[in-house]
């Protein structure tokens, strides 16, 4: 693989894939953002040359290029490159996305070698540069030349690739989202709980955040539905019970209690261990339904 890799956008992805690519055989010549205090302190720190304000000419002097801006700028990148010439037909451009496949760089398509996606499926929380970590998965898409730099790019970056073709891209973008953004928008939720009952804030996202990674842990070794634990894995009716009286001052995060206690249950039911006779009963007592006798 040719060492010349371009990078357009210094935000948290870019940035990131800038660190860690700086740090393998491979160089990078330059790197591009409408902020100039964006490129260049991101240049700074991987010895790279920094651009701004208009695409450059450099641009077409490397052998891949990475797009890693905003989703909804990834086309007009390609559009506005393709109409003003910076790019070369030996070339290959990747972006970014998750959620589109290589036809948003269709501007490109026949004045390139190839055209696809390099997703790392990490959280980049905005402004924060973060380590590409060993094991990382990246999502990769397009044509067969693009595919096999994307997966190449990942296995230098030490992690692996996954083809993610574009019809599946918005389903596997949705999944991503529950695992990372959710995630987050449950842990608030669950801090607002302890806070509710007097726990200083800190400690409830110490504890809360060291519990998730737990069981994130646990499902990464022992599998998602070996690792699941609880009172609804156990049919504890009064527990759920008690935790619904807990939650009746908090109706919006009963209502997510109830919801997720529901597909709670499907999971238990497909594992077979709890009296189908338990399983209604913590359905009832989760929609609000009283049980018959």
């Amino acid at each position: 693989m040719n060492d010349r890799i371009f990078i357009i956008g210094c935000g948290a992805v870019g940035a990131s894939l800038a660190g860690a690519i700086s740090r393998t055989d491979l160089r990078v010549s330059g790197v591009f953002d409408l902020r100039e205090d964006r490129s260049t302190e991101v240049a700074l720190q991987i010895g790279s040359s920094a651009h701004f304000g208009a695409l450059p000419e450099i641009t077409a002097h490397a052998r891949i290029v990475i797009v890693a801006v905003p989703d909804g700028s990834i086309g007009d990148v390609a559009a506005r490159a393709a109409a003003d010439g910076i790019c070369s037909p030996d070339q290959v451009w990747l972006h970014c996305s998750g959620q589109y496949g290589a036809d948003v760089l269709a501007p490109l398509d026949d004045l390139v070698a190839g055209t696809g996606t390099l997703h790392p499926a990490l959280a980049f929380p905005p402004g924060a540069v973060r380590e590409i970590p060993p094991g990382t998965h990246f999502a990769v898409e397009g044509n067969s030349r693009a595919v096999a730099v994307a997966q190449e790019l990942a296995e230098l970056l030490r992690g692996s690739s996954v083809v993610v073709p574009a019809g599946a891209r918005p389903g596997y973008h949705a999944a991503t989202v529950i695992v990372s953004n959710y995630v987050v928008t449950l842990l608030a939720e669950a801090r607002k709980i302890l806070e509710a009952r007097g726990m200083d804030a800190d400690v409830a996202q110490s504890l809360l955040t060291s519990l998730t990674s737990s069981a994130v842990e646990a499902a990464s070794t022992r599998g998602i539905e070996a690792c699941l634990s609880g009172p609804i894995r156990r049919g504890d009716t009064d527990a759920i019970g008690r935790h619904l009286d807990a939650l009746s001052s908090l109706p919006k995060t009963a209502d997510l209690y109830r919801f997720l206690g529901a597909r709670t249950i499907d999971l238990v039911r497909s594992l077979a261990e709890i009296d189908p006779e338990k399983i209604r009963e913590m359905e009832n007592l989760l929609s609000g339904k009283k049980t018959t006798i």
